[in-house]
């Protein structure tokens, strides 16, 4: 039997009989996620904005459900780490009304999310879009095309999206619906996500996932999943208390991660979350900022690990220019007040720190703002802050104990015993 084939600048599309799609989950298998435990889950579970949407581990599966239809956007699940010639395959249906809703694959995602190769596909329809986006802009797309691979309504669909070299393949069911030649985007992460259509009077939107597989052929990308693989087991372990174990774990880890964006983040949070080597926790930041200069998140994590490794006025640098780009963010006023405290600036800090508990009064800014009345003379009330900070994160006691902060407490002849009492060292 004859194919008819249609070329669109690079594209080719297959409009009639099925040819056989790159093999689903081609080259190694990296992860296969049956969504069975939540525990040990690669997607994340609950949401920012409950309100908009929500994620979930369900019956094994995994639910992803947007729950106010007038949100312009859509809510997505970002798999960890950074692939190059990764492939994503999936199960995926959608429960309840399907008219107007859509389920999405991406691949090589940029790490502000404004870049991307996707692949949409409305079951109700049958149509799909494969598309390139730059800036958060589509540049090549073949349009909405209705495909006989599809599988209509609520039935299960079999999607598959390959990302490999310069080829980016897009199939249903084990059919290829369009090839991509692009190499524009060279790497980045993945992700599954579910909307409706903005024209559309859709409800809630309920997409069920299952059977995700994760392949690569290249042995960077299965280096990608030890690392994160192992950093991940490092997280369950330190949670349990175990922290030797976790140690080796994170170590492990570490000699694992790429210079990647993606693993270069991860090695600065370990280095300075878990290990406590702050200065070459500074240092990984500082090779990802190389790469994304305006991030605010790494622009705070610099200056905070800057300044738990005593470098106060380089992390203020770095803490206040990430305030430009977020003035309200809470773990950045937190930064800022712990820095001006290390700097002996402590009625500035103590304002800052209370712009913080606007939006959180968490163990931290507890410890802070202690710091900055006990840098005040106001013993009383800083003793106050430390037994909630204490109370809320028990190990906030060594640091406590360790930090020269609290030394007019140590020396006050009224203080030092209460001090010592909530210390317990």
């Amino acid at each position: 039997m004859k194919r008819l084939m249609v070329v669109i600048t690079g594209v080719v599309l297959a409009t009639a009989v099925a040819r056989p799609a790159l093999a689903d989950g081609s080259g190694a298998v990296l992860l296969n996620e049956r969504f069975d435990n939540p525990a040990t889950g690669w997607l994340p579970a609950g949401s920012p904005a409950p309100e908009r949407y929500l994620r979930e581990y369900e019956g094994g599966e995994y639910v992803i459900r947007k729950v106010d239809p007038t949100w312009g956007s859509f809510p997505t699940a970002l798999l960890p780490g950074v692939f190059t010639d990764a492939s994503i395959a999936v199960d995926v249906r959608l429960a309840g009304e399907a008219t107007g809703r859509y389920v999405a694959l991406a691949c090589r995602r940029s790490l502000n999310g404004s870049s991307q190769y996707r692949l949409s596909v409305e079951p109700a329809g049958g149509r799909f879009l494969l598309s390139r986006w730059d800036d958060g802009v589509i540049v090549r797309q073949v349009g909405w095309q209705a495909s006989p691979a599809i599988r209509r309504g609520n039935q299960t669909n079999r999607l598959h999206l390959a990302c490999q070299g310069s080829t980016i393949a897009a199939s249903a069911n084990g059919t290829t619906l369009a090839t991509l030649q692009d190499g524009t985007h060279p790497e980045g992460r993945l992700w599954i996500g579910a909307g409706s259509f903005a024209d559309s009077d859709a409800g809630e939107t309920e997409a069920r996932f299952d059977n995700l597989v994760i392949a690569s052929p290249n042995a960077v990308d299965a280096r990608r999943v030890q690392a994160e693989t192992a950093s991940r087991e490092g997280g369950r372990l330190w949670s349990q208390g175990r922290h030797e174990e976790a140690h080796g774990a994170y170590l492990r880890a570490l000699s694992l991660y790429q210079e990647d964006s993606w693993s270069l983040s991860r090695k600065a949070t370990i280095l300075g979350e878990r290990e406590g080597r702050y200065a070459e926790a500074a240092a990984a930041m500082e090779r990802f900022l190389e790469r994304w200069p305006d991030d605010p998140t790494a622009l705070n994590n610099l200056g905070w690990y800057l300044a738990r490794d005593g470098r106060y006025e380089e992390g203020l640098v770095h803490i206040d220019r990430s305030l430009e780009l977020r003035p309200d963010d809470a773990n950045t006023l937190h930064s800022r007040a712990y820095a001006l405290v290390g700097l002996g600036r402590f009625r500035e800090a103590l304002a800052v720190v209370q712009r913080a508990f606007e939006s959180t009064d968490d163990s931290w800014n507890r410890y802070v703002r202690a710091a900055a009345l006990a840098g005040l003379g106001r013993y009383r009330e800083s003793l106050a802050d430390l037994q909630t900070a204490i109370e809320k994160n028990p190990d906030r006691r060594y640091d406590v104990a360790a930090s020269p902060w609290f030394d007019p407490l140590r020396d006050h002849p009224i203080y030092r015993p209460q001090l010592a009492e909530l210390v317990g060292m």
